[in-house]
């Protein structure tokens, strides 16, 4: 271990660090005195050094066992999102304004976050109801990508849009301590507009209407940069939505297979136009769902599903388990290793495969969803005693333990 690297550190940082994550959980032993070295190398950092034990002892309090692992880890991801709120609060927030004209070209240079790539073809994307691609004449992106008009801007990833009512549109993003961008000026038609999430990435938008849609991975929303008489959007993917009430104009959303509509109310949609299942769970309001000729109305935790084994069906549900990847982990109750495997290859953007002896496996618990999809193999590996290799970069393999 380098103790100078931590000469500089403050408690945040500390708390960042993978050796004092490591110390604090494990004991001085599984970091080689962590420290002992830290303080030796840098004697002025122990304060910062115990102001980051007593936060992390505060929020995580990892030295009470009886918390089981996976309370320690939801634990961690709070503390963690805690940390990032106050950098962000922190950090000075500029907003950039895009123009036409000549200053055109000194908001490409503060939107550091926005690519701007070669124009389409002049004419409107698709309705809602039918998913054709509106980006084949755009270069395929592995970033998340908003589709206006003639033009693509290629955002960072966990980046949020927002629609305002006169059209304009606003990028808020992390990068660069840039923390909101407008970077649109007000678009006079109501066209369609497409936002694409690919596989390993999230987004989030606020539409013209206030409504706040939060995107999984691989997940593709159709939407009008403006809404006037009919409220309608069209997803392929995984979506958390929260409708702004208007009692005068119903809100839609349509998959392939679901139809769903709202006045105002909060629910996910699992829509996967690859996935034999799609779903729909209620959080809060009411919903009426259509799927081929049938139609129901959904109350408060109950979870409509179409295409199944069971076909189509309506449970009791706890929403946390379907609505928590929004907050960085999975709720995994009787979750088929298979099944984990396949959205945790969304969220990663790995092709993680199951050997048959252990696709059947039931997995239980919740799972942090860290950025380093090798932490998140090793505590399933240790869990389930199975174990993972590398095919090649791209994919991985999960076998039984020999």
């Amino acid at each position: 271990m380098q103790g100078s690297k931590y000469s500089h550190f403050s408690a945040i940082d500390f708390l960042k660090d993978e050796g004092f994550l490591t110390w604090q959980m494990f004991g001085e032993d599984s970091d080689g005195a962590y420290r002992q070295t830290v303080v030796a190398d840098s004697p002025a950092i122990e304060p910062a050094l115990r102001e980051a034990v007593a936060l992390y002892k505060r929020y995580v309090k990892l030295n009470d066992y009886r918390l089981p692992p996976y309370e320690i880890m939801e634990r961690l991801v709070l503390l963690q999102g805690q940390i990032r709120a106050e950098k962000a609060r922190r950090r000075r927030r500029r907003v950039a304004l895009w123009v036409s004209g000549a200053a055109a070209a000194v908001a490409g240079l503060i939107v550091s976050a926005t690519l701007l790539l070669p124009p389409a073809p002049d004419d409107n994307p698709p309705a809602a109801e039918a998913p054709v691609a509106h980006e084949a004449s755009f270069p395929e992106s592995s970033e998340v990508t908003l589709i206006v008009d003639r033009s693509a801007m290629v955002l960072s990833n966990n980046a949020q849009v927002s629609y305002m009512a006169s059209g304009a549109i606003a990028v808020r993003t992390e990068d660069a301590g840039v923390a909101g961008a407008l970077i649109r000026e007000p678009i006079v038609e109501t066209k369609q507009n497409k936002l694409i999430v690919p596989k390993g990435r999230r987004s989030s938008i606020i539409l013209a209407d206030n409504t706040h849609v939060w995107l999984n991975s691989g997940t593709t929303l159709i939407f009008p940069a403006s809404f006037e008489q009919r409220r309608e959007i069209y997803v392929d993917g995984e979506i958390y939505i929260e409708v702004e009430k208007d009692p005068a104009r119903p809100f839609v959303v349509k998959s392939s297979a679901l139809t769903i509509e709202v006045l105002g109310t909060a629910f996910n949609v699992s829509a996967y136009s690859s996935d034999i299942e799609q779903a729909v769970v209620l959080v809060e309001g009411s919903v009426a769902v259509a799927a081929g000729r049938q139609k129901m109305r959904l109350l408060p935790n109950q979870r409509f599903s179409t295409g199944g084994a069971g076909g189509n069906q309506v449970d009791n549900v706890d929403v946390t388990d379907y609505t928590c990847w929004r907050h960085g982990w999975i709720q995994t109750n009787t979750t088929s290793l298979e099944e984990l495997a396949t959205r945790l290859s969304r969220y990663y953007d790995r092709e993680i495969v199951c050997d048959a002896r252990v696709a059947h496996l039931k997995c239980f618990g919740k799972l942090v969803l860290f950025d380093d999809p090798d932490k998140v193999l090793h505590t399933i590996s240790k869990n389930m005693n199975i174990e993972y290799r590398y095919k090649n970069t791209k994919t991985i393999i999960l076998y039984p333990k020999k």
